[in-house]
Order: structure tokens, then C-alpha cells, then sequence
């Protein structure tokens, strides 16, 4: 197996399985960056009351263990 890259650990915000995205602060299932933070107390900040703040794990990885994942 190939070793990974990097990896950065990342935050979101996330209510009924819905990401919120920023700045237009909508929830959908995508998760890109308009919906990451870099620390978790930012999250904190910008999450509503009944919003859950959750630890996403980006890694890069060689294209063919991705083959591997997709199939």
C-alpha cells in the first residue's frame, strides 16, 4: 500500500446529516471548502444551537489507491 501524502484535519458544521455552508450559511450534503474551518473553536463560533460540529479528515492520496475507492 502506498504511504498518503498529507493530511489536514479540518472542521464542519453539520446538522440532519446536512453540511452548512458559508456564506450564504444553506445546508446541503456537499462537503467542499465554502463549509470547512481550520480550528475547531471557529466552528464553534459560526454553528447555531442545534448544530453539531464535526472533525473532517482531508488526505491525498496516489491516484491509483483512489482507483481502489471508486470502483
Amino acid at each position: 500500500m502506498n504511504e498518503i501524502q498529507w493530511r489536514r484535519t479540518h472542521f464542519a458544521i453539520k446538522k440532519d446529516g446536512k453540511y452548512k455552508h458559508f456564506p450564504a450559511q444553506n445546508y446541503n450534503t456537499e462537503l467542499n471548502k465554502s463549509c470547512l474551518f481550520l480550528s475547531e473553536e471557529a466552528a464553534y463560533r459560526n454553528a447555531s444551537i442545534y448544530d453539531e460540529v464535526v472533525q473532517v479528515e482531508l488526505r491525498e492520496i496516489p491516484k491509483e489507491e483512489w482507483a481502489k475507492w471508486t470502483k
